[in-house]
């Protein structure tokens, strides 16, 4: 199965303003789009003996080095209460009303902590996933620099993927740990917006592009752990 365009719909629960790790998230793929290959324009070409042809071709087929994920916040609360995760016991619950500039990253850091951000560069994220020297490595699609305030520390100049045809959304790359590394040293986020669209020209309140793991067909999977912060 290849890896493709993912819709993810989170149930998330958030305790106050903190950004935290969502914990045990309700995540359902409602609906998923596998990599594809068109056909090759001059698909079929006549020749016969004694004759050279020129016969051009174009195509285009699906990454195997990135997938995209897009959704919407919904079922969230702001809560008054000391527990933690799927929250039992609350003394009061506010129903959430999504804000633009929320925000959502995504780490295959299940653990990641927020208090030491630094930019991320391509670079980085092109040696941490092995992606060489290729047409679709990390410096062909993280290839602007934005700074970008997440929450509350303003990064210079980090990795940027500005998302195209009807896309409405950017994404970032920063890093939880300085430098490359490991894969877990980092986390790709957008700001959420109410009126945002994902690039197929459809509402939804973010989108963001992952670098996966490369292989080809079935090929390896990656995990990625939600976080969020409410605004």
């Amino acid at each position: 199965m290849k890896k493709g365009m993912i819709y993810l719909m989170a149930i998330l629960l958030l305790f106050g303003f903190a950004f935290a790790a969502v914990d045990n998230p309700d995540v359902t793929e409602t609906a998923k789009w596998d990599g594809y290959t068109y056909s090759a324009s001059d698909s079929d070409f006549t020749t016969e003996g004694g004759n050279t042809s020129q016969v051009d071709i174009n195509v285009n087929q699906s990454t195997e080095r990135w997938a995209g994920v897009f959704g919407n916040l919904s079922n969230s609360f702001l809560v008054l209460s000391n527990d933690s995760g799927s929250i039992s016991y609350y003394l009061y619950k506010w129903t959430y009303v999504l804000q633009d500039n929320s925000q959502i990253c995504v780490s295959t850091n299940a653990a990641a902590t927020w208090a030491a951000l630094t930019a991320a560069t391509a670079v980085n994220i092109n040696t941490d996933w092995a992606f060489g020297s290729v047409s679709d490595n990390a410096t062909n699609t993280y290839n602007e620099t934005a700074n970008f305030n997440l929450f509350g520390t303003a990064l210079a100049s980090t990795a940027s993927a500005p998302h195209q045809s009807s896309s409405t959304y950017t994404s970032y790359a920063v890093n939880v740990v300085a430098g490359a590394g490991s894969q877990d040293n980092y986390a790709f986020c957008t700001n959420m917006t109410v009126a945002g669209t994902n690039y197929r020209g459809e509402g939804y309140n973010y989108e963001l592009i992952l670098p996966t793991d490369y292989g080809v067909g079935a090929g390896p999977v990656e995990t990625y752990t939600v976080y969020v912060e409410l605004h």
